[in-house]
């Protein structure tokens, strides 16, 4: 479960190549703007000492022309030749590294923080012979080969941690990039946001788990077709607590939330809402929901490579803390104690555990959507749905849409039917508690001390745990009704 975002065997044909070629282009032009950055430094160094700008430079081709000279061969020393071995070398170097971390599995960059860590590492190790050779050949003093050396391993580090920085963002933008036209693709055979987006980053984050895109078989149109949290953000989420689950707990939080509210703070950032139908609008032909189903594995990339403790605000933070603690001393996850009561018929239990964890308190405490009727319509999708992959059923799907007619039909694409299950489990739900919406049915905001403490007082757990069982009742008549007893 701890896995980082890689390609696996499927996405190798599709992204290796490219990646690999990327990565030696972005090695060499890393490289050259390191180069770059590290010569004005020690130019404006040589020009503080009192010495004239191009110095470095003379030692370099000068320790160049001696360790020729030992080989008998005549290179010419100086200034000019200094630049080019500068440059030469600097750039072989970059193209070694970006080569390395884009062909061996290990040193794959999932992180600038990593990208920057084995950047420098990487340059200190292999430029040591090259920083030794000056003093030697040169026949410096010991006092003055020591202050070189210590100089030249600030400045290559300060060369080590640019390299690893712009590969970084590098390969994160083709990663991004290359999955950006992977979910267009899947878009067009499968026609809809949510299991697309669970598809596409899947392929990276998950693979072989095809149940994955079955559990997101209800959640387009804003879960159940309700207009609220678009399926781009609940498959992100969705996918975000499969790799992190509840285990690691950072300041009396699990990191889920801190990732949770990265990723949709990013995303209204890109799209300026969470809630379907304001992306949506009014269009007939979907153009808006385009723009999220692209864009959700660049977002999930760069949410994953960084921690988000700065997505939480400290009070917010305390609040949600305090929270969590009384959950747990309850034994209660409002997602995921709908799927304890469906015992049979669901597989994976450990990763389902894992993929809800986001889903408490209308997602991580944010108040939004009931999380235990979002587990409900992932539970109807999981045990019901069916996976559509088809481009002549989609564009027949899209045609009727633009045209007016109802695109929902059932028969019109294979998640259709899963659509309208988790809508007909909607309508239960809101009849039965006046609301799908976490904060209007807790009347709680858990963003603030004064909201947790009255969920707390006021033990509203308790409702919260009535609710989870009558969803989890709901969704067993349901399959009933169908024919799917277990």
């Amino acid at each position: 479960m701890e896995e980082r975002l890689q390609p696996d065997s499927r996405t190798e044909g599709a992204l290796g190549g490219r990646a690999r070629t990327k990565g030696l282009i972005f090695g060499l032009v890393a490289s050259l703007i390191a180069t770059i950055v590290i010569d004005l430094l020690l130019m404006g160094y040589m020009l503080f000492q009192g010495l004239p700008a191009d110095s470095g430079f003379a030692v370099i081709g000068d320790t160049a022309a001696g360790f020729f000279a030992l080989f008998s061969m005549n290179v010419t020393g100086g200034v000019l030749p200094g630049v080019v071995w500068h440059y030469v070398i600097g750039l072989a170097i970059g193209a070694l590294f970006g080569a390395g971390v884009t062909w061996i599995d290990a040193l794959r960059l999932n992180s600038v923080k990593k990208g920057v860590g084995l950047g420098i590492l990487y340059t200190e190790i292999i430029s040591l012979p090259i920083l030794v050779m000056p003093p030697i050949i040169l026949s410096w003093t010991a006092s003055a080969a020591a202050q070189s050396l210590g100089f030249f391993l600030v400045m290559h580090a300060i060369w080590g941690a640019v390299l690893g920085i712009v590969v970084s963002y590098g390969l994160r933008s083709t990663v991004a990039t290359g999955q950006g036209l992977r979910a267009f693709a899947n878009l067009l055979r499968m026609g809809h946001c949510a299991p697309t987006v669970m598809r596409t980053i899947g392929d990276l984050s998950a693979p072989g788990k095809d149940w994955l895109v079955r559990f997101s078989a209800g959640m387009p149109g804003g879960i159940g077709n309700t207009g609220h949290e678009c399926g781009a953000v609940t498959s992100s989420l969705v996918l975000l607590g499969l790799r992190y689950g509840l285990r690691d707990v950072d300041h009396s939080l699990p990191v889920i939330f801190d990732r949770s509210h990265a990723l949709c703070r990013r995303f209204i950032e890109c799209h300026k809402t969470l809630q379907c139908q304001e992306i949506r609008g009014k269009d007939r032909f979907p153009r808006h929901c385009i723009p999220p189903v692209v864009r959700a594995a660049g977002l999930f990339v760069e949410v994953t490579a960084h921690d988000g403790r700065d997505a939480i605000p400290g009070s917010a933070r305390e609040a949600y803390g305090r929270l969590y603690s009384h959950m747990v001393e309850n034994d209660f996850h409002c997602a995921q104690a709908v799927f304890q009561r469906l015992q049979d018929g669901i597989p994976e239990r450990q990763d389902l555990m894992y993929a809800t964890s986001a889903f408490i308190g209308g997602t991580a405490f944010m108040g939004l959507t009931c999380s235990a009727f979002a587990a409900g319509v992932m539970a109807l999708g999981l045990r019901r749905g069916e996976i559509e992959d088809s481009l002549p059923r989609v564009v027949r799907m899209l045609a009727i849409m633009t045209a007016g007619g109802n695109a929902l039909k059932e028969e019109l694409n294979k998640f259709n039917p899963s659509l309208m299950r988790g809508y007909r489990l909607s309508r239960w739900f809101a009849h039965e508690f006046g609301s799908t919406q976490c904060l209007a049915i807790t009347q709680c905001d858990f963003a603030t001390a004064s909201g947790v403490e009255d969920y707390v007082r006021n033990d509203r757990i308790a409702r919260c745990r009535g609710i989870a069982e009558k969803v989890a009742a709901r969704v067993e008549q349901m399959l009933a009704a169908e024919g799917d007893v277990p």
